[in-house]
């Protein structure tokens, strides 16, 4: 990687870092039957979203695998590939989710 590369790079993972802190520790729960996400230092008094429509099931499969304490552990896997031959896929997987657009950085 060239260091311009690498810099993108950790810009990137300092993205990240920055999203997964600010995001609540969320949990999946059924309320009046339905499925929601609450804020579970908060229990039922922290709802966050109401899951609607016809992909529930599917919503609710992302939700339960994508939360706070995975996407911590991704970051951690993202700072170990520094310099091993994992490092430009983990790179391709940062380029992927688009950080800049979804924080609405204009920066490239």
């Amino acid at each position: 990687m060239t260091l311009e590369q690498e810099r993108n790079y950790e810009r990137q993972v300092d993205q990240l870092r920055a999203l997964v802190n600010g995001m609540p520790r969320f949990e999946l729960q059924e309320i009046d039957g339905r499925p929601v996400v609450v804020d579970s230092r908060l229990g039922d008094e922290g709802v966050q979203i109401r899951i609607e429509g016809s992909g529930q099931l599917e919503a609710c499969r992302y939700l339960v695998h994508i939360n706070y304490y995975a996407l911590i552990k991704l970051l951690g896997l993202l700072d170990s590939v520094r310099g091993t031959k994992a490092h430009g896929h983990a790179a391709c997987f940062l380029d992927a989710l688009r950080l800049d657009e979804a924080l609405g950085i204009s920066e490239r």
